[in-house]
Order: structure tokens, then C-alpha cells, then sequence
């Protein structure tokens, strides 16, 4: 597989770190619990943060804003330089928008309760002038699309703050670039510092003085560093200054204003790193603090609440009471430690009841660092809410407490509730991991008002099964399942199953239809039968979160898995997955989620040729059905394979991607093999230096070659020579993955901010000069 030498590298460095790690007990003891807490809601998080960072132990966020930087200024030369070009055509959304992607935060104008600000965790700020009832996006041109918190000057409602960065940091690099200003109502956009913190949690401006501006920064996600804490701004964002500082490993999470005296804050820190082998959400600095002075000073505000280690804390101010607070604690084993109140301005604390709560551990099912939100009505000091999986509410001041939404399950709310807007006393707006939703009764009824394309998809699937003229797309999304539609019913995508979802595939011949959800599971729909298709497998073995499954070419009986193994399972789905292969990556040297088969593919042309990458980097084929595999990672980067396709017109003929980001390390991220992987040429061109994520190659023009990208989606139309970004209103989200309707003559791609898009193939062939038309299997 690798060189010994470097394997012998590794296990030294595993030894000595392990040697070191006997010397600190406590951390030790406290990163394992940790770890065996994250729940599923974590690991989707630490797969694309692996992807993206292997084998480096953090990934490099230096690395990454240098290639984005890159991708930007390729995008922007490209948009100048070919204005009449076809691959300048439109991106077409599929849909679907009644499945939404995550929200953060949201903000309504002052003035106006029907103008509403969203903020999505991937997909940008989306705008409603009619309450909810459409929404259009309004920061396409931004490089960082990742936002938690909106702030409109009441003064000057024209004039918004956004934070950037995910403030949930569950794993996902969905970092930023600091604190964005438009002054215009969001038609424009200047960036208006802090961009080394990466992510900001909160904006607050001081309402007497617009000029003065307060933010709360979690800094690097993936690394200590300083760029953390409370900053103050007295220019109106020009320049900052940290006004507090808690450690190099945790920032300030949360931050209230005092609406009667705008120089008292209260701020709540939390330690927050995630890297490959570390995973720190306690420590001593989740505790409150406060200043009455504008920041000069802070002290802490905190008796009451427990001095332990502790995780997220959640704050809210009354708006009726002078220094009545409500704080929500997470403790180390990230379930609710308590609600608290304070009627003193936070000299102290005291534990509110939990009746009514009838399990308090489901409340956050062991990922409370994930929520953190804390509601009091500012309509209603004895209206308080709890925002977790459910959402929970008190109309008597936190005596007792009932469930506000309907179960998560019934998907009536989406599960995971991240903001919470008061419009009235009775009026709410909710934002959760699956859209947006309003309350006109006090919480007794809620209906979604969010259409907005911001589902987050892993995979996609032309479905053979619908008519051409009215061609199906299924895709497999992170919180959301798998779902079916097209752009004709844009707002009625249908949910086929549950779970995350992932690759979905249709046999046409026998009607039966799979689908997968994290971690492998395989289910096959026949008629009235739903059949998890798991006998055969050995349970011990390592999965992918994604893990990769085909239907064959030749038999749709036929499927192929990757674990750490190949399996295959003939007279599907009845028959058993049997092992076809050896392990075929490097063992368990980093933890059982390091080491997985993530890329398969099956020749269209040979069905005993079969390939596979891995998640450590390697890649190997068999010519023979699976009797002899051989490694063919030699000449490739130590990096992530993201996808390996095999040539539609030659056997000996195969292409690899990766993913990865360092700082000032240009790697190739594509490769292609003329002799089955004997040697390997790099035909990355002119592409800027971003992960890949997926290949997809046109049928017999191996000349055309389509890669979704962490920016995006790239085409060469001469074999890697040189490439084009495709379309000119997909802004900077990552795609993760491309299907070609050949009868639609449409690329379609899955991305992980904007839902299901197409893009019309004749513009790619107007360009390539050929005048033929794309008819399926056709050379041109």
C-alpha cells in the first residue's frame, strides 16, 4: 500500500503521542468521553472534515481560504472574459424548496414584519418581503456563504451586520471570513472585519450609537488560536478591538445586550476544537460574565450555576424587566444541566424546575453543544423556550414547561430548532435544521413559510423510471432523507425515505428501488416489502458515513459495496453480500472512521473490471471479478479519493480525484490513467486548487469530463488541458455530486447549500464547437 517508510513514520508518531498521552490523564479520560458522546448528528460533520483534512490530524484552514481565494478569482476572470459564452447559461433549480436545508438565525425589519431575514448554515441570506410567503437570496456574490447571526441598526434599517461562519461548529468546514455590512438593504456587501476569527457567533449594535458595534468570535474550529472572544467595534465596523479574551481554545458563543443600558453585556464562553483525533466541547471557561462599562471590563456573573467543567450556554434578556435573565447550561455529558434565572442582573442564579420536561435527556440527546438557544418572550416575561431537538416552552416563568411543537418525528417541525423570533405576543417565527416556521397562536399551531433551495444534498439520481419529458430527480440529503422531483413541483417534493439520505438507485427491469441512510444501510423496496440489505456483511467491519454502493451495468440483480472490503451480492435484493476483496486500506491506524472504502466503480465496457479508492489515500483495481487486486496508488497524492471512474471507451483507461487543503501545497486534485494505473498524469490544468468531489464523465467522449467541486462545478472539454467553471449564477457553494440526464440533455448536480440544479448540455457542446446533438452512448 504505502511505503514502509512511511508507515513506520506514523507508528512512531502514534507511539510517541500515545507515551505523551499517559502523562495527562484528565484530558485524555475527558477527549474519550467525549468522543463515545457525539451523537449521529456529529458525523457527517467529521466525515467532510476528514475528507478535507486527511492525513494532516486538523484541517488547514489557511489552506482553505488560499484555494477558495483561488476559486473566486477564477470565477470572477471567467464571468469577465466570456459574457456571450453558453457556459455562461443559468443554472436551472430542480428543487426541491419545501425540504429545507439548516438556518441559523433570522431578523425582521424594525419597521416591517413582513420583510424577514434568514440566515442558512450553508446557502446565504435569504429575503421575504410578504412575510414568509417567497424569499429571494441576496448574497450570491459573497465568498463565504456560512452565516449565524443578522443584525439590523434600528437606527438605519437599511444597514445589516452578518457573522460568518457556522457557530454550531459541528466539524463541516463551514468556516467564514469574519463580519459583512451592506447599507443599502442588502443589495451590496463590503466585508468589515475580524476575518481571521472564522467564525462569528453574534453582532449586536448599540441602539443610542449606531457607530458602536459588539461581536462575540469562536475563532478557528479546527486549531487554538487567539482570534477569539468578545469584540468592540467604535466606527461602525472599520476596525475592532478584543475587549474579551477567555483562551486560544475557546470563544465567546453567546452575547445579550442590556436593553436598558446598552453598556452592560453579558457574553458566555466555550470551549470548542475539532481535529481528526481530538473532539473538545467542556472545559472551565463555559461560564457568564458581564460588563457594565461597554466591555472595558468584565466580571463574572456566574454564582449559582456550577463551577464544573461545563459546555454551552445559552442567554436571553428580558425586554420588560430591568436584569431578569434566563440561561440554559449544557453539561459535560452534553444533556441539560439546567435553566436558570436571575432577577439581579446575574449576581446570581437560581435552578428552575424541569416538570413537564418528561425526559430531560431528550431534549438534546447527548449533542447539546449543537443548540445553545434560549428564549424569553419579549411580550411575556413568563413565556420562556427551550430550544433543542423539540422545542420546549413555559407560560409561568419556568415552573413548568410543556412540548411547543409537535414531536420532531412527525416532521410537522422540522427536528433541531437553532432561532427564535417573537413578532408578538403571540406571533413566532422558528428557525430549524429543515426550514422555517410561524406560530400565530401562542405555539399551538405552526405552519412552514420557508421555500428556499437550501436542502443539503450528498447524492443524486436520474430516475429511469419517469418519462423524459417529465424526468424524476431522487436525491439522498444530510437531516432530510431521500426525495423525489422535479422543477415542475419545485415546492411538492415527495419524501421516499428517512434517515440521511444518500445514493439512490432504480431497477427498472424488476421495479425495485434502493435506498441508503449513514453508515452503510442498504434498503431495498419491492412492491410492498421494504428489506434492509445487510446479510453477509461482517458487522466489525469499518464503513463510510457515505458508504459507496452500484447497481451493475450488465445485471441489475447485481450490487457492489465498499467497507473496507468489496463485497457483492448477486439475485439482488434477495441474494447476500459476499467479499470480493482483501481490506484495501491502510488498517486501523487513526480510528475505525479513517480508514474506509469511499469510491467504486464498474467498467461499462468489462464487467470483471472493478475499482476502488479509499479514504487513506488509496486506489486498486481488479481485471479478473474480484479473484486479484491490484494497488495502483503509486504516483497519486497521500490524499482522500473522493471518486474514481473508469472510461466509457477503454478498459486500461481510469481517472481519481481527491479532496485535501494545506496551506501553500498545490496538489493536483484529478489524475488520469492511460494503463490502469501504471502511471499517472495530472490533469488538473488550469483548475483552481479546491477539493474535488466527484467525477463524472460523458458516455464514449472521455475528451469531456465534468468534476463537482468544493466551488462548484468545473468542465474540460479537451481531457484536462484546460478547464471551465460552469454557470454564471451558481454562486460559491460546494457540490458534491453530478448525474447526466442523457434523454433531458441535462448535467444535474447535487450540492450541499442549494438543492438540486441542472445545467442545459448544449451549452457545453455550443462551446466545444460540435455541432451534434447529445443523444445517449453517442460519440461526438
Amino acid at each position: 500500500m504505502k511505503k514502509l517508510s512511511y508507515l513506520l513514520a506514523i507508528l512512531l508518531l502514534v507511539t510517541g503521542i500515545t507515551i505523551l498521552l499517559t502523562h495527562k490523564s484528565e484530558e485524555k479520560t475527558e477527549q474519550k468521553t467525549e468522543l463515545s458522546k457525539l451523537d449521529e448528528k456529529n458525523r457527517p460533520s467529521e466525515y467532510f472534515h476528514f475528507m478535507r483534512s486527511y492525513p494532516d490530524e486538523s484541517f488547514s484552514v489557511e489552506g482553505y481560504n488560499q484555494a477558495m481565494e483561488e476559486a473566486i478569482n477564477f470565477r470572477a476572470s471567467q464571468l469577465a472574459s466570456r459574457s456571450s459564452n453558453s457556459l455562461n447559461s443559468d443554472w436551472k433549480l430542480e428543487g426541491p424548496t419545501n425540504i429545507g436545508g439548516r438556518f441559523n438565525a433570522m431578523a425582521v425589519h424594525p419597521n416591517d414584519n413582513n420583510i424577514i431575514f434568514a440566515a442558512s448554515a450553508a446557502g446565504g441570506i435569504f429575503k421575504s418581503i410578504n412575510g414568509g410567503s417567497s424569499w429571494t437570496p441576496i448574497t450570491e456574490n459573497l465568498s463565504y456563504l456560512a452565516v449565524s447571526d443578522i443584525t439590523i441598526d434600528e437606527n438605519h434599517p437599511d444597514t445589516m451586520f452578518i457573522a460568518t461562519g457556522d457557530h454550531n461548529i459541528s466539524g463541516i468546514p463551514h468556516i467564514g471570513n469574519g463580519i459583512y455590512k451592506t447599507t443599502d438593504g442588502g443589495i451590496t456587501w463590503s466585508q468589515s472585519g475580524l476575518s481571521s476569527s472564522n467564525i462569528i457567533s453574534r453582532v449586536i449594535i448599540d441602539p443610542t450609537n449606531s457607530n458602536i458595534i459588539y461581536a462575540a468570535a469562536m475563532g478557528n474550529p479546527f486549531a487554538a488560536d487567539s482570534n477569539r472572544g468578545v469584540y468592540k467595534s467604535i466606527d461602525g465596523g472599520s476596525t475592532w478591538t478584543q475587549s474579551k479574551f477567555f483562551s486560544t481554545e475557546a470563544g465567546a458563543i453567546e452575547l445579550v445586550m442590556d436593553p436598558f443600558n446598552s453598556g452592560t453585556l453579558y457574553c458566555s464562553g466555550w470551549e470548542r476544537i475539532r481535529t481528526n483525533q481530538r473532539s473538545l466541547i467542556n472545559g472551565n471557561s463555559a461560564r457568564i460574565w458581564k460588563t457594565t462599562n461597554g466591555g472595558a471590563t468584565w466580571s463574572l456573573a456566574h454564582s449559582g450555576i456550577p463551577t464544573t467543567k461545563l459546555s454551552r450556554i445559552g442567554i436571553s434578556h428580558s425586554q420588560l424587566m430591568p436584569n431578569l435573565l434566563v440561561a440554559s447550561v449544557i453539561d459535560t455529558t452534553q444533556n441539560l444541566n439546567g435553566i436558570y434565572k436571575s432577577t439581579n442582573g446575574g449576581a446570581s442564579w437560581t435552578i428552575l424546575p424541569t416538570t413537564g420536561i418528561t425526559n430531560v435527556g431528550d431534549m438534546f440527546r447527548s449533542f447539546g453543544w449543537y443548540f445553545g438557544q434560549i428564549r424569553i418572550n419579549p411580550f411575556n416575561d413568563n413565556e420562556i423556550s427551550v430550544l433543542g431537538i423539540d422545542l420546549y416552552t413555559s407560560n409561568n416563568g419556568g415552573n413548568t414547561w410543556r412540548m411547543s411543537t409537535p414531536v420532531w418525528s412527525t416532521y410537522q417541525v422540522h427536528a433541531d430548532k437553532h432561532d427564535m423570533i417573537y413578532l408578538s405576543n403571540n406571533t413566532a417565527l422558528l428557525a430549524t435544521d429543515g426550514g422555517l416556521y410561524k406560530t400565530t397562536d401562542g405555539t399551538a399551531t405552526w405552519t412552514d413559510i420557508e421555500t428556499t433551495p437550501t436542502t443539503q444534498l450528498y447524492r443524486v439520481t436520474v430516475n429511469p423510471l419517469s418519462a423524459p419529458s417529465n424526468r424524476i430527480y431522487t436525491g439522498g440529503a444530510q437531516d432530510n432523507g431521500t426525495m423525489s422531483g422535479n422543477s415542475s413541483s419545485l415546492n411538492t417534493w415527495i419524501r421516499d425515505f428517512g434517515g440521511d439520505g444518500f445514493k439512490a438507485y432504480f431497477d427498472d427491469v424488476n421495479f425495485t428501488r434502493y435506498f441508503e441512510t449513514q453508515n452503510g444501510n442498504i434498503y431495498a423496496i419491492d412492491g410492498g416489502n421494504t428489506l434492509l440489505l445487510n446479510n453477509g456483511f461482517n458487522p466489525a467491519d469499518r464503513k463510510n458515513w457515505d458508504m459507496p454502493y452500484l447497481m451493475s451495468h450488465y445485471d441489475n440483480t447485481t450490487l457492489y459495496a465498499g467497507t473496507e472490503k468489496m463485497y457483492r451480492m448477486n439475485f439482488a435484493p434477495y441474494g447476500q453480500w459476499d467479499s470480493i476483496s482483501p481490506d484495501l486500506t491502510d488498517g486501523n491506524i487513526f480510528g475505525r472512521g479513517s480508514h474506509t472504502i469511499s469510491s467504486i466503480d464498474e467498467s461499462a465496457i468489462d464487467a470483471d473490471y472493478l475499482y476502488a479508492g479509499t479514504s487513506d489515500g488509496n486506489v486498486w483495481y481488479t481485471s479478473n471479478g474480484g479473484t486479484l487486486w491490484n494497488d495502483i496508488t503509486s504516483g497519486l497524492p497521500d490524499r482522500y479519493v473522493t471518486s474514481v471512474n473508469s472510461s466509457w471507451k477503454n478498459t486500461t483507461d481510469v481517472y481519481v480525484s481527491h479532496s485535501g487543503y494545506k496551506y501553500n501545497e498545490t496538489i493536483p486534485h484529478i489524475h488520469k490513467s492511460t494503463n490502469n494505473g501504471g502511471t499517472w498524469n495530472n490533469i488538473s490544468g488550469n483548475l483552481p486548487n479546491i477539493g474535488i468531489n466527484d467525477i463524472c464523465l460523458y458516455e464514449n467522449v472521455d475528451s469531456v469530463v465534468f468534476v463537482a467541486t468544493d466551488d462548484g462545478v468545473y468542465v474540460t472539454l479537451n481531457d484536462g488541458v484546460s478547464w471551465d467553471r460552469i454557470g454564471g449564477n451558481m454562486p460559491i457553494i460546494p457540490v458534491f455530486d453530478l448525474e447526466i440526464d442523457y434523454d433531458g440533455k441535462k448535467l444535474i448536480a447535487g450540492t450541499f447549500a442549494r438543492s438540486i440544479q441542472s445545467f442545459p448540455l448544449d451549452s457545453v457542446i455550443m462551446v466545444r464547437g460540435n455541432n451534434s446533438s447529445l443523444n445517449e452512448k453517442e460519440d461526438i
